[in-house]
């Protein structure tokens, strides 16, 4: 079976923040206790692309993440309602990536909030090959996660957490 994660995670060490941000968007899903300065959620009928309600309602500094092991990610950040970072790449019998909005200074002043070290980031956004990519072990996807701090992220989403609720630790489920 194939990984299809996505979550959110907000600039925050609030859980009751991402839970209002959530209600306000008029979304379900579940929302994780903070680690590291983010608090992750993930909402129901999620489509891989940021929910529109979801950032208009947001007042924080907010990511979007998606993993989707055999066919690409993502990585979205918003600064309040103004988009701040934008990375897609995916990939069927070659890579192509779409880099709109590749603020790597954001991403280095994150990553070195954690303390974490930010060599490399241009090989991980552009490898220079489907194979290369492929490679990598752990995926891009999951080094970027790592260095930004994020604790929730492999084999999150809604339907995951929704469909084995034992197996995640979720501060609360959220109802719109």
């Amino acid at each position: 079976m194939s990984e299809f994660s996505q979550s959110y995670h907000l600039r925050t060490e609030n859980k009751q923040a991402a839970a209002l941000l959530m209600k306000s968007a008029g979304k379900r899903g579940f929302v994780f206790e903070p680690a590291n300065g983010w608090t992750t959620f993930v909402v129901e009928g999620a489509e891989f692309t940021p929910d529109d309600s979801i950032v208009e309602q947001n007042g924080d500094l907010l990511a979007h993440y998606a993993y989707a092991e055999d066919h690409g990610w993502s990585l979205t950040i918003f600064n309040k309602r103004t988009l701040a970072f934008d990375y897609r790449s995916h990939w069927e019998e070659e890579l192509v990536i779409e880099a709109d909005v590749l603020d790597l200074s954001l991403l280095r002043q994150l990553i070195a909030e954690q303390g974490q070290e930010d060599g490399g980031l241009m090989a991980l956004f552009h490898p220079d090959d489907l194979e290369t990519l492929l490679e990598m072990d752990p995926p891009p996807a999951y080094q970027i996660a790592e260095r930004l701090g994020l604790l929730h992220y492999a084999w999150v989403s809604d339907d995951y957490v929704r469909n084995d609720r034992a197996s995640y630790e979720v501060a609360e489920e959220v109802e719109s």
